[in-house]
């Protein structure tokens, strides 16, 4: 609406001008505080009204791949797994293992969170390696994330990680 006033053009979408929306559809899901999925599936972009001024345009190459492809062919043939794995499960391609559309995870993406410190202090290990040798790495400990579900588990593992960081190699 902002557009439209702006630019004086109560009755075009955005006041006439070109809006460029650019990321993975599947990452961009509305909050909904409470919603059930059908209420965040009502949400989304796709169920608005100016959905019909939408044009998609798609990139088709995978560029982390192709930078990989002369100088370390084995690394991009890992990540071209890995994209295509993505891509399955974010257009619902993989097969279902229980109902709710739960996936199965390749196994070596996997840790058994049965004992949920031991399983964080494992998730921190695969993903940091040892933070006492490699916190002096900060370009390679900089390219590294660990995604929470609660704010109390990302403090959780953050503090884990800082305690590591005091430790003598």
């Amino acid at each position: 609406r902002l557009l439209r006033d702006l630019m004086q053009q109560p009755n075009i979408p955005f006041g006439g001008k070109l809006i460029i929306i650019s990321g993975d559809w599947q990452q961009g899901l509305p909050v909904i505080p409470g919603g059930s999925r059908a209420q965040i599936i009502n949400a989304t972009l796709t169920r608005s009204t100016l959905w019909a001024y939408v044009q998609i345009l798609e990139l088709k190459e995978n560029m982390r791949v192709d930078r990989h492809l002369d100088s370390d062919p084995a690394r991009a043939e890992e990540l071209a797994a890995w994209d295509d794995y993505l891509t399955k499960v974010g257009t619902g391609q993989l097969e279902q293992v229980a109902d709710g559309g739960y996936v199965k995870l390749p196994h070596g993406n996997c840790i058994d969170l049965q004992d949920p410190i031991l399983g964080k202090e494992q998730l921190i290990e695969k993903v940091f390696g040892d933070l006492a040798v490699t916190n002096s790495n900060y370009e390679q400990t900089s390219k590294r994330a660990i995604l929470a579900g609660t704010n109390a588990d990302v403090d959780d593992i953050n503090e884990r990680c800082l305690a590591k960081l005091d430790e003598d190699p």
